[in-house]
Order: C-alpha cells, then sequence, then structure tokens
C-alpha cells in the first residue's frame, strides 16, 4: 500500500524530534483549512509569505523600533543572542528547507517576530498597562480588542509557532531578565483554561488555578516547547498537586467507555479477554448461556420502555466507536448533569445511577480553530493514551447532532454559548 506525499511525510515525521508542525494529512481537505491559517499574523517561516497578512509586517517593525528606542540596544544584540540557536531552531521545524529559507532570512523573521510575540504578551499580561512600554493610548495594537483576541489565537496555530527556547533568548535582551522562566510564565498566564471554559478556575483562597514553570519543576514535567503546548499544559494538567493528573480514570474518554459501561447498561462491550486454552470451552458455554439470556429477555421486555439496564438498546456500541445523541441518550435515561471541574474533558458516567457528568465548556468563535489546532498537536506530539482533546472531541461530536442537544447540554451548564450555529459548526 502506498501513502500520500502528505501522509509519508507524516508518517515519517514521527521517529524526528519535532516541535513545529504542519497539519497532519488526516485534518486537511475538510473545509477546515482557514482554521489552521493566521488571520493576523504570522509567527515562525510556514506563513511568512502569506500576502494577506502583510499588514501585520509594519507593526512588527514598528515594535521593534520601539523596543531599540526603549532599551538602547542595537538589533545586532538580538542576533548575536540567538546565532548559535540557528541549527537548533531550524531542527524543530518539520518541513523547512534551508534553500528556500536562507540564514539571513531566518534569523530575520525570528527575531522580528520573536520581539513581537513578547512585546505584545508583556504589553497586555505583565505590565499593567502597555504605555509602560511606549505605546500610545489609542495604538492601532494594543487599544483594540478584536486585534488582541486575534493575535492571541494566532498564536496558537500549529503552523504558527517558533521554539521558547528563541524567545528566552530575546527576552533577557530585550527586557534585561536572565530568568529563562518568564518567558515560560508569560505564556501560562496569557493561555489559561479560560479560552476553553470560559473561567479562570480559582481555589478556595481565591489563588489562580493556572500552570507556572515553578509547578511545571516540581512535578518533573517538562517545560513546553511552544505557545501552543504552553496553553495544551494549562489544560490539561492539575498544577494543585504533584502527583500526575488521573482524572477519576477517566483522563482518555475511550478508556472510560471501556470502564464505566457494562454489557447489560447502556452499552454493550465487545472486548476480547485472553482465556486460557483449558477454560475456553467453558468461557464459550458461559457466553453461550449469557446469550441465550438476553434474547429471552428481549422477547419479554417491553418495547416502549427502553431505559438504562434494558436490553437490547445499544446507546453505545464500543465494537464501532459509536456514541448516540443527548436526545437520544436523554430518551434512554441517561441524566445530564454538570460536573464541577476546571478540566473540560473529565467527562464520567455512573451506571447505577445512569447519570453522565460532563464539564462546563464554552463555545465561542475561536472554538473551532482552537480545537482543531489542539488535535493537530495531539496527533503530532502526544502520546496516543494523552490525547485527551482527541478523544474528547469525538465523544462530543457524538453527542451532539442538533439545536435540541445543544439546549440539553446548556440547561445542564455543560456548555456556555448562545448560538446553535457555532456549536453545531463546532461539533462538526
Amino acid at each position: 500500500m502506498e501513502l500520500e506525499p502528505g501522509e509519508a511525510s507524516f508518517e515519517a515525521s514521527k521517529g524526528k524530534k519535532h516541535c513545529m508542525y504542519r497539519v497532519p494529512w488526516c485534518l486537511r481537505g475538510r473545509g477546515n483549512d482557514n482554521d489552521f491559517r493566521p488571520q493576523l499574523v504570522s509567527i515562525g517561516p510556514y506563513h511568512s509569505a502569506d500576502p494577506r497578512l502583510r499588514d501585520m509586517q509594519f507593526h512588527k517593525d514598528r515594535m521593534l523600533d520601539c523596543i531599540l528606542k526603549r532599551t538602547g540596544k542595537d538589533i545586532s544584540e538580538f542576533y548575536d543572542a540567538i546565532k548559535d540557536l540557528e541549527h537548533e531552531a531550524r531542527a524543530c521545524y518539520e518541513d523547512l528547507p534551508e534553500t528556500s529559507f536562507p540564514s539571513e532570512d531566518f534569523m530575520k523573521m525570528l527575531v522580528l517576530d520573536g520581539c513581537f510575540m513578547l512585546e505584545f504578551l508583556v504589553g497586555c499580561y505583565e505590565r499593567s498597562h502597555y504605555s509602560e512600554l511606549g505605546y500610545v493610548k489609542k495604538d492601532p495594537i494594543f487599544s483594540k480588542l478584536y486585534m488582541c483576541y486575534g493575535i492571541l489565537m494566532d498564536m496558537i496555530l500549529i503552523e504558527n509557532q517558533i521554539p521558547l527556547f528563541i524567545l528566552n533568548q530575546i527576552y533577557e535582551v530585550q527586557f534585561g531578565d536572565t530568568h529563562n522562566d518568564k518567558v515560560t510564565d508569560l505564556m501560562f498566564e496569557a493561555f489559561n483554561p479560560f479560552w476553553v471554559i470560559g473561567r479562570v478556575p480559582k481555589s478556595e483562597n481565591g489563588e489562580k488555578l493556572i500552570l507556572s514553570s515553578s509547578k511545571l519543576e516540581v512535578t518533573g514535567r517538562n517545560m513546553p516547547s511552544s505557545c501552543l503546548e504552553a496553553f495544551w499544559q494549562n489544560l490539561m494538567y492539575d498544577c494543585t498537586t504533584p502527583e500526575p493528573l488521573v482524572a477519576a480514570a477517566y483522563g482518555h474518554l475511550d478508556f472510560a467507555w471501556r470502564r464505566s459501561l457494562s454489557r447489560r447498561g447502556v452499552a454493550r462491550q465487545h472486548m476480547e479477554t485472553p482465556t486460557a486454552p483449558e477454560n475456553k470451552e467453558n468461557a464459550e458455554n458461559e457466553e453461550n448461556e449469557e446469550n441465550a439470556e438476553n434474547e429471552e429477555n428481549e422477547e419479554n421486555a417491553e418495547p416502549e420502555r427502553k431505559r438504562i439496564g434494558d436490553e437490547p438498546m445499544i446507546i453505545i456500541d464500543l465494537e464501532q466507536h459509536v456514541i448516540r445523541s443527548v436526545m437520544a441518550l436523554k430518551e434512554a435515561g441517561v441524566i445530564f448533569k454538570h460536573k464541577n471541574t476546571p478540566f473540560f474533558w473529565d467527562v464520567k458516567f455512573d451506571l447505577k445511577s445512569g447519570v453522565l457528568e460532563v464539564p462546563q465548556i464554552m463555545i465561542a468563535e475561536w472554538s473551532k480553530s482552537m480545537f482543531l489546532n489542539f488535535m493537530a498537536f495531539e496527533l503530532c506530539h502526544i502520546e496516543e493514551e494523552n490525547q485527551k482533546i482527541l478523544s474528547y472531541i469525538l465523544f462530543m461530536d457524538s453527542l451532539v447532532n442538533s439545536a435540541a442537544d445543544v439546549d440539553e447540554l446548556r440547561a445542564c451548564g455543560a456548555i456556555v454559548s448562545t448560538d446553535h450555529e457555532i456549536l453545531l459548526g463546532t461539533s462538526r
């Protein structure tokens, strides 16, 4: 079987230590192309030649001029800070032929984009007001909320990244701070759970429950390699405990289905368990007896009452990975409740009570693009057993098929959205 060029490239990249990826072939060509393209600003080499983004180049140059005037630094100091890291930075990118991006152009791009990113994030999050950096009150970037939101969303696109170790070196020159953790903490502050759940989770004493570089060090986890990975970590990791987060064994929804749903409940599990040869005949006899019992129950069952614990209604078929919609589950007796947790992917089903607990999620105009880029990142960079967002998206895609499904989830507090089309579009 021959692989298509894009598919072959994706498969070959798995063995390499890239952290700046192209969109996987399996997510392309589905009407989602614009969700992976920056709308305002290019960061890194992949979209640097996009003519739609040329207007922002003016603002990159403007901010660099402001930095040089404010700090009294010469542009050569920025190049000197990263010149020994060019080869390492190039190696981060999955698809970057040196012939199409010469050394001089590559280094200029890293300095210009890096300075822009840091100036923007510091102006928005670290300083009390961007005017402290020398910008006027009606600055065409900082003063416009829609521009700030758009730039932030462009910064988390999988094809719109530069390595954080480059940003660390630029930050040291730009702000005179030698603590490399500053950039990581800035990323965690900017890209926090608010963008997904509609709020910043807080502890009982009011402390924000977001990651920091010090918390990552305590737990022994790796520092993020990119802005997108910092956002992903902020959503995945429990910053209140040094233990790896396994949310009641429901971290990966495929495992959740297998552990939570029994053969005689709302799912019919088709799981093959290794059987010793001497016990194989007994196992087959037991299965035949169980099948006969199920057939008898089906004959005696009341067709108008298909509820939890009643055969033969299959709401979730694990063999086919099929989950029914919200309204179909509700008709079968499943009760939807909001689960109070900052981890939106931590879905829990209780077989005895028939309660499906779904954490709150906010659906906004940026949600579709954000989740697609998370999916791409997990497919490229994250081990299968930790692809929580991908599992969650597949789960929700099955749940939501109509406006009635949206209304039911909103009624129980599982989603925050006022637009059916936005949510249904995200589900698709």
